[in-house]
């Protein structure tokens, strides 16, 4: 008998997940609404507002009105499935509904993300005097031009100057600023000897090729 014929092949029980994102990055980074009745949440937003130098005592108060500005949340849908037949389950060793599961609970995870950041440079539904709805879209003051460049130095600088002349607390706890940022554009700033050289800073960004926090932000890979 010739032995090659009588190898045999064995079968694993166990289904493993293929490398993916399980759990949300940016869920953390946002207001969560829940309980909501209806097709939208409204966020009413407040203004600032200036003191004034007293003229003379006595004086008449003039009409002020603070800013007042409504915002709408829109309650959007997604769903996930995947058919499993109880004949094909018939077949298997193991049963793989469980690690289905949990590719359909990261899918769901990796939706959420992707709304955010649909929404990080969409446009706002906001409420009109009148009552009615109109759309706002994101300041061409609040962009940054891409450029042939990746994520740069001037580009980060440009971006905190943007926050900074919104008076945007880039030390308080609820102000906590959040760059959204690719696998590529964290190896862009890898890849800058200025930011990641001890010469230029006391953070090394090189110790385990990732980013956490730098210049005031908290960093979120998301690809």
């Amino acid at each position: 008998m010739e032995i090659d014929k009588a190898t045999v092949e064995q079968f694993s029980t166990n289904f493993k997940l293929k490398a993916q994102q399980l759990e949300s990055i940016l869920e953390s980074t946002v207001d969560v609404e829940t309980g909501v009745v209806g097709v939208s949440h409204r966020v009413d937003l407040i203004g600032s507002s200036e003191a004034e130098d007293v003229i003379m005592r006595g004086s008449p108060l003039g009409s002020r009105e603070m800013e007042h500005v409504g915002r709408y949340a829109d309650l959007t849908d997604a769903e996930w499935w995947e058919f499993i037949y109880n004949f094909d389950k018939a077949k298997m060793l193991g049963d793989p509904t469980s690690k289905y599961l949990l590719a359909g609970v990261a899918a769901m995870n990796r939706k959420k993300d992707l709304r955010i950041i649909n929404a990080l440079g969409g446009s706002a539904r906001q409420v009109k005097e009148d009552r009615t709805s109109e759309s706002i879209a994101l300041p061409a003051a609040q962009t940054i031009v891409h450029g042939s460049a990746g994520l740069t130095r001037a580009k980060l600088v440009t971006a905190l100057e943007i926050l900074g002349l919104e008076d945007v607390d880039l030390e308080a706890a609820l102000d906590q600023v959040t760059l959204v940022c690719t696998q590529r554009q964290v190896s862009d700033v890898l890849n800058d000897d200025k930011l990641t050289s001890a010469d230029y800073n006391t953070v090394r960004l090189m110790m385990d090729g990732k980013i956490d926090y730098f210049m005031g932000a908290k960093w979120k890979k998301s690809n």
